[in-house]
This record gives C-alpha cells, sequence and structure tokens, in this order.
C-alpha cells in the first residue's frame, strides 16, 4: 500500500509512505533494538510506529484499526523487486503532481 495522508508524509518526510501488510504473527523475529511512539488520532484510535535507536528509521507501524496485523516500511526489505503497491490511501491528500511513470532513471 501507499499512503498519502498527512500523518504519513510527516513520518517518511516525502509525499507519501509505502508499506507492505503482514499479520502481527508473520514477525518471527527482530534485529537491533527499537523504540516506539504511539498517539491517538482525532476518531480517538491509535497508532504506533516503530523505530530504529540507529538510524531513526520507521520500521514498521501498527494501528488499533489494523487488528492483528503491522504495516512494514518496504524500504526496510531493501528488495528493489518488491511489488508497487496495490492501493493509495488517502487519495485527495496525494500531492498533485505525484506520477513516478516516465520519470529518469538517475542512478
Amino acid at each position: 500500500m501507499a499512503c498519502s495522508c498527512l500523518e504519513c508524509q510527516r513520518c517518511t518526510g516525502t509525499a507519501f509512505s509505502y508499506r507492505a501488510i503482514y499479520a502481527d504473527a508473520a514477525l518471527v523475529g527482530q534485529k537491533g533494538e527499537t523504540r516506539f511512539w504511539r498517539r491517538t488520532w482525532s476518531s480517538g484510535q491509535w497508532l504506533e510506529q516503530t523505530f530504529c535507536t540507529i538510524c531513526g528509521s520507521v520500521v514498521f507501524m501498527r494501528a488499533e484499526g489494523l487488528k492483528d496485523a503491522l504495516s512494514v516500511s518496504v524500504g526496510c526489505l531493501e528488495d528493489p523487486h518488491f511489488p508497487a503497491p496495490a492501493t493509495l490511501h488517502w487519495p485527495d491528500r496525494k500531492h498533485k503532481w505525484l506520477c513516478l511513470e516516465g520519470l529518469p532513471k538517475v542512478a
């Protein structure tokens, strides 16, 4: 999934987040130290971001609205062949210029 909500824009420092949703049980191990922070949305539901204490990258998130699931930041998977997002959440918040098709490829 990709998400263009304002919170994902703030969290990633860019125009959207790119995450893969897995069952909570899929997390079988974790390397390194992480910390999390939790906040409450205007709806009253919580959202929890788990980040690396070394580099500060958001590794995954959990949300009250995603029962028994976690949302992994795709960049942390280090797989350039990972499938493109199948959905865009909060499309009305998407930056109007956002279209990655046809851009020149720069190494």
